[in-house]
């Protein structure tokens, strides 16, 4: 007799019979905290540039392979991964356990891990939307058009399709990349060089959600005044920094 198993593993990654990712994430916890634990015993005979390579090789490899796949999963496994990534940025400043984390991740250039779960779907996108990807990626999105003239039709705007199951359709990359790619500060879309749309990618997934809420406003948001950009924009540049 056959019996079903609750999960498979493929490619490395653990699918459960829920494809909640909850058993992906306890594998990728418990080999990252293994090699914390020896990290942390060796890193008095390492310089911090050493140090970085180690942590680089044996911990942010596992919690970033195929992160894409762990897009709009519940807050606890994305919380669980997020304090790997804090224990391994505090193991390479030498920093104390109740010291505030955020500034040691931009001190490192490192992105919180739901932002890079979104680099990384926004950078496939690209590539997609570019032909440098695979083919299969590339016919799952399509730029927007329209019969009329429009605001947005330069603005490189991909149409999103129709998800008829929230939970599991609005995970698939063809409504993810481009409900997130539609979300991009026009300046970010139309970048004409792979390095340059990394570059200001990276400083946009860095911002807080609010912030990248009145970008999106502001790029859709059409017959505004002058007034009402630059209300916004003090609002962006000042206020959320109180």
């Amino acid at each position: 007799m056959i019996t079903p198993n609750g999960s498979v593993k493929h490619l490395g990654v653990i699918f459960d019979q829920c494809i909640n990712m909850y058993e992906h994430v306890t594998s990728v916890c418990r080999a990252a905290y293994y090699h914390l634990k020896n990290i942390h015993c060796l890193k008095v005979f390492l310089a911090q540039e050493s140090l970085v390579t180690v942590v680089h090789a044996f911990v942010t490899f596992r919690i970033d392979y195929f992160n894409s796949l762990l897009y709009r999963i519940y807050d606890y496994n994305i919380n669980r991964i997020q304090r790997i990534q804090n224990s391994a940025a505090r193991i390479v400043t030498n920093t104390r356990k109740y010291d505030h984390i955020a500034p040691i991740l931009q001190k490192l250039h490192w992105l919180p891990a739901r932002q890079h779960i979104h680099f990384k779907i926004l950078l496939i996108t690209y590539k997609s939307i570019n032909d440098m990807a695979s083919e299969y990626l590339c016919e799952l999105v399509s730029i927007g058009k329209s019969s009329r003239k429009l605001r947005s039709s330069s603005q490189m705007l991909l149409q999103v399709p129709v998800s008829r199951l929230k939970s599991y359709g609005n995970c698939a990359f063809s409504v993810a990349a481009t409900t997130l790619w539609n979300r991009l500060p026009a300046d970010n879309r139309n970048m004409s060089s792979l390095g340059n749309f990394k570059f200001v990618l990276k400083h946009t997934c860095s911002m807080s959600l609010s912030q990248i809420n009145i970008c999106f406003l502001l790029n859709h948001l059409e017959g505004f005044t002058d007034i009402l950009s630059g209300v916004l924009l003090y609002y962006i540049l000042f206020v959320q920094r109180l």
